[in-house]
């Protein structure tokens, strides 16, 4: 869809046929979006649906108001529409289940009839919010708020909202097939190059520069939050069953020195995420697309190379460590109670 989408974009930019609406004239907002015409057709079906809650359908009526490009919006989705409901995980407040979303989301272009189309049934994830049939209108407000990051591509897709069979609010997200980012370094056991790192961290870095910029905050980043969608990464070399001290020996002198900002003990001297965007952005066109070698394209390489003699050494000696878990450790949120400092 990425690929697509970018495409449209460019089309639309050079293309006076699709920069102006061939309903009423106007110059559209974005590639087959006249904020007119679309808002119109949104606003006729309000009275078509409604999720029982006069907080959410004014929520879902204002992100459709004022949408500026296809699934910039969220819509109510009935409960019916899903099929092959199927339980994934349990986190500390709420359930994720995947689907299939029979109609999907309106991203398909007609050229013929120059109008947005159902893309049929795509899976999609489920996020229940456990226990929330009578939700506070302040968690709303700030549904609404984080609404405004939606347009990014480094931001996981929110379709809509929907309520199940208790009246539970589920939010109606993107599948990502491999799962969040631990996930998916089980899935390739490790495997996984100096490039797509960079990547990976560029893309985070993205994310979280979007959500700065509308004045918002994360405040639970973690690996379980972030989501792979790639599955072309590519797979030169295993980091995940090395020692630690071997590891942060070999990694290139550049990423060392910005991950030991990233720890700095004074907030203040730690990079901010704009800055993190703007520099690894650099680095991946260093690595990726300059054809000609820097410093940067060099660093990298050689740290490859000691990590690919690291590995062999590795599979020769039969000596790849087992990752323990300790039984007792806890992978879902939930509230911690010191009364001493309530106290004091």
């Amino acid at each position: 869809m990425a690929e697509a989408a970018t495409a449209r974009k460019r089309l639309f930019q050079k293309s006076d046929e699709f920069r102006f609406c061939i309903e009423c004239g106007k110059e559209r907002c974005s590639y087959g979006w006249c904020m007119d015409c679309e808002t119109s057709y949104m606003i006729s079906n309000f009275k078509t649906w409604t999720s029982f809650n006069e907080h959410i359908d004014k929520l879902i009526q204002r992100t459709q108001r004022n949408a500026t490009q296809t699934c910039d919006y969220l819509e109510y989705i009935d409960y019916s529409q899903f099929d092959m409901i199927k339980y994934v995980s349990r986190g500390g407040f709420s359930t994720i289940y995947k689907a299939k979303w029979l109609e999907g989301p309106r991203w398909n272009w007609d050229e013929d009839d120059q109008g947005w189309e159902r893309s049929g049934p795509i899976n999609v994830a489920l996020k229940r919010l456990d226990n929330s049939q009578n939700i506070h209108l302040d968690f709303l407000v700030q549904i609404e708020e984080n609404c405004k990051c939606l347009q990014s591509g480094y931001l996981a897709d929110c379709f809509g909202i929907t309520r199940d069979s208790t009246g539970c609010i589920m939010f109606v997200m993107r599948f990502y097939d491999n799962g969040n980012i631990y996930e998916f370094l089980d899935k390739v056991k490790g495997i996984i190059t100096w490039r797509d790192i960079i990547d990976m961290l560029w893309g985070v870095a993205s994310g979280l520069d979007k959500i700065h910029s509308e004045k918002r905050f994360h405040s639970n980043l973690h690996g379980g939050n972030l989501l792979i969608e790639d599955e072309t990464i590519s797979t030169d070399a295993r980091i995940a069953d090395v020692e630690v001290d071997e590891v942060i020996k070999d990694i290139p002198n550049l990423y060392r020195d910005l991950m030991e900002r990233c720890w700095d003990p004074n907030p203040s001297n730690r990079p901010t995420a704009s800055e993190l965007n703007n520099l690894l952005g650099k680095w991946i066109i260093c690595i990726c697309d300059d054809p000609n070698p820097t410093p940067i394209s060099e660093e990298f390489f050689n740290a490859e190379e000691k990590r690919w003699d690291l590995i062999g050494k590795q599979l020769n000696n039969n000596n790849f460590s087992k990752v323990v878990i300790h039984p007792e450790a806890v992978y879902t949120s939930r509230p911690l109670y010191f009364p001493e400092l309530l106290s004091s």
